[in-house]
């Protein structure tokens, strides 16, 4: 389609800039002589593809740093769903209990590079819980995070608002 930028990121980290013919923003050189007759149509992204980027938070959690992302949960049983992923390297991940001082998912390094990591634990008490991005191993790396966490009341019952968790720095 008509917007560049669009199909561009999503082709990018899909195909290797080292695979992608110069004409479409790759490093591939291209024999001059098939650029007339070879022609990629990519208007299937303009209406048939939903960005998985759309509803997704993007922050940087530096080297030897943190992030957390705080829910207050008001109702018993409620689910917090979560996915994720960064652009080149792994992080840790765990869920916090605040009011029990609690890991209720311990933290773990995951292949957030590798494959987007998509998970949910329901809340059976109220309270406050963090999500927590861990790059405190890291050195010299940052890590870009993509997120998106939601809540999800029990039957029943309505959530006047929603905020996605508010960020917390370390």
């Amino acid at each position: 389609g008509s917007n560049k930028e669009k199909w561009m990121s999503f082709v990018l980290k899909h195909v290797p800039k080292d695979q992608l013919p110069e004409n479409y923003g790759g490093m591939r050189k291209v024999n001059q002589d098939f650029l007339d007759v070879v022609s990629c149509d990519f208007s299937v992204f303009d209406d048939d593809w939903e960005d998985p980027d759309a509803g997704m938070f993007v922050v940087t959690v530096d080297p030897r740093d943190k992030i957390k992302i705080a829910l207050d949960i008001l109702h018993p049983n409620t689910t917090i769903s979560w996915k994720f992923y960064t652009d080149d390297f792994d992080i840790g991940f765990s869920i916090y209990y605040e009011d029990r001082d609690l890991f209720v998912i311990p933290n773990s390094r995951v292949d957030s590079q590798l494959k987007d990591q998509v998970g949910k634990y329901t809340a059976i008490l109220p309270g406050r819980y963090l999500l927590i991005f861990d790059n405190t191993y890291s050195l010299i790396r940052p890590k870009t995070l993509y997120y998106q966490v939601e809540e999800t009341p029990p039957d029943g019952v309505v959530l006047e608002n929603t905020t996605g968790g508010v960020v917390i720095k370390n």
